[in-house]
């Protein structure tokens, strides 16, 4: 019979080994590629929009009513 100490012993390393195990799926999962390319399509597309920030609008918005 195993004593209490080495049980826990067992336990943490058994714990141990699933958290690596499981960094190196996510680390290794084809989520993090996919994230980067819906980045860059995101990107792209608020490009081609012509988009402009808060400031540049409340600028413009003050120019033509003056």
């Amino acid at each position: 019979m195993q004593k209490p100490g080495e049980i826990l012993e067992q336990i943490q390393r058994i714990a141990s080994d699933m958290q690596n195990k499981v960094g190196d799926a996510i680390r290794n999962s084809p989520a993090q590629e996919i994230e980067k390319n819906v980045r860059a399509m995101m990107n792209q597309g608020f490009q081609k929009m012509d988009l402009v920030t808060r400031e540049e609008f409340e600028l413009q918005s003050k120019v033509t009513r003056d």
